[in-house]
């Protein structure tokens, strides 16, 4: 549909009253559709495509939390905690934090339904931090039955001689990067980044730093 002006501010209207409504798989094919296509009126007005491109962060934010679940629905323990949260957790907070820089990139009075847009994001907002806060608490509460400690497999404080020095014995030259507070998503997206290099292997697991996490 995009014969007229007011057909797209129609379309772009229904898509913000679905986020409004958690119907986030309606609204995240509206905006695929918007965003893949070459729509007359979103190249007339650059600042719609801004719009459909904050509508799709939405809903893929609260399609991912819809998918991860409140919380960590009683793992048995560190190990499976953090299966999960590989699983589906990463994929919420990865779509938090793109949600949150593209608001800072995109989000201006001038765009299309400002307002409702402002609205929605500021739910989405509040919707990831109601998620974060469940998890964080299921997962204080596991570690109070369990322990804190995890599995060898699983302590960060293992990564140099289980890993590092095993590569370094090897032919050829081993980097080892240390970078402060590099979540899983974070790591899956510089795993996508290098994966591809020639003559390069990449894996990626998870670790647990040891708590209380105190940087000092």
């Amino acid at each position: 549909v995009d014969t007229f002006r007011f057909e797209e501010e129609r379309v772009l209207g229904a898509a913000l009253e679905a986020l409004g409504e958690s119907r986030w798989a309606e609204a995240a094919s509206w905006a695929r559709v918007r965003l893949e296509s070459d729509a007359f009126w979103l190249k007339d007005a650059p600042g719609r495509r801004a719009s459909w491109r904050l509508v799709w962060d939405v809903a893929a934010l609260g399609g991912a939390i819809e998918a991860a679940g409140a919380g960590l629905e009683a793992p048995s323990g560190l190990e499976e905690a953090v299966a999960r949260y590989v699983a589906v957790g990463a994929a919420v907070d990865r779509a938090h934090r793109q949600l949150e820089q593209r608001r800072e990139a995109l989000l201006y009075p001038r765009i299309a339904e400002f307002e409702a847009l402002r609205g929605r994001l500021d739910e989405a907002r509040g919707l990831w931090w109601r998620w974060a806060e469940g998890w964080a608490r299921d997962f204080s509460a596991l570690c109070q039955s369990s322990g804190f400690l995890p599995p060898a497999a699983l302590r960060q404080r293992g990564v140099f001689d289980e890993v590092v020095k095993p590569l370094a014995r090897e032919a050829g030259t081993t980097a080892y990067f240390v970078v402060d507070a590099l979540r899983y998503e974070m790591a899956e997206e510089l795993l996508a980044a290098i994966q591809e290099t020639p003559g390069t292997t990449a894996t990626l697991s998870p670790r647990l730093a040891e708590l209380p996490s105190v940087t000092e």
